[in-house]
């Protein structure tokens, strides 16, 4: 390689950048840094502590029989201690957005969208169980 060639290569290549960084997309705001530690330390001790209940009560509720008076008990107790923490937890700082002219909003159309997704999926599933085991029980009954 020649000394031409290299000062070519180095002039093609990514330029060196000084000073401040580029600023973020237009409307973004970075999260981690729009709450203070205390809030973030507050919300990891909240989410542990929620999780570890909630976890211990589904595993004694899922092995309690199904349709028993402590099966209800349970299962609405980890449905109590998921909103619990869920609301003393407090808003996350995501997905908030400006819009051109207008003030800072949060998102609201695509959790909708997901949730009505999960919802139509996990109610297409619970609707089609029941047509394959008749398919298998009239199979099985033609055998």
């Amino acid at each position: 390689m020649t000394a031409g060639r290299r000062s070519r290569r180095r002039e093609r290549g990514t330029p060196v950048r000084h000073g401040a960084p580029p600023p973020p997309l237009p409307g973004h705001v970075p999260p981690a840094r729009a709450e203070p530690e205390t809030a973030r330390a507050r919300r990891r001790r909240i989410v542990t502590a929620t999780g570890i209940g909630g976890a211990g009560l589904l595993g004694i509720s899922l092995s309690a029989k199904p349709g028993s008076p402590q099966f209800y008990i349970l299962t609405m107790g980890l449905a109590g201690t998921w909103a619990a923490g869920a609301l003393s937890s407090g808003p996350l700082p995501l997905n908030i957005t400006k819009d051109r002219d207008g003030p800072w909003r949060r998102s609201v159309i695509m959790p909708v969208l997901t949730g009505a997704g999960s919802f139509g999926l996990f109610y297409g599933a619970a609707c089609s169980r029941p047509l394959k085991m008749s398919m298998t029980a009239t199979f099985a009954v033609a055998t």
